[in-house]
């Protein structure tokens, strides 16, 4: 249970770094490195590891650490929805 919720965290937080380069890149008008950057960031599956999640749910403990995990994979994808449109805007001239 501990190795899966670590990885979850770790996926996760390599997505942060990844949308962080975007946004660098973006700033630098380099699209071509945002567009990579934003792409890596949205291939981040942490499915897997939630589904492993699932099967250890026997504690209230791992059902916490589903749900929160869970949770975060909801923010991730919203987070990555909104790089998404910004980097849509900044290609197109946007503010």
């Amino acid at each position: 249970m501990l190795r899966s919720s670590q990885s979850v965290v770790n996926v996760l937080n390599s997505t942060v770094d990844k949308l962080n380069c975007a946004a660098e890149a973006l700033r630098g008008g380099r699209f071509d490195l945002a567009d990579t950057a934003l792409a890596e960031a949205r291939n981040a599956v942490v499915d897997v590891e939630i589904k492993d999640l699932d099967g250890r749910t026997s504690s209230p403990e791992a059902v916490r650490l589903r749900d929160m995990a869970s949770s975060l994979r909801a923010l991730q994808a919203s987070v990555i929805e909104a790089a998404g449109a910004l980097f849509d805007s900044a290609r197109s001239g946007g503010t």
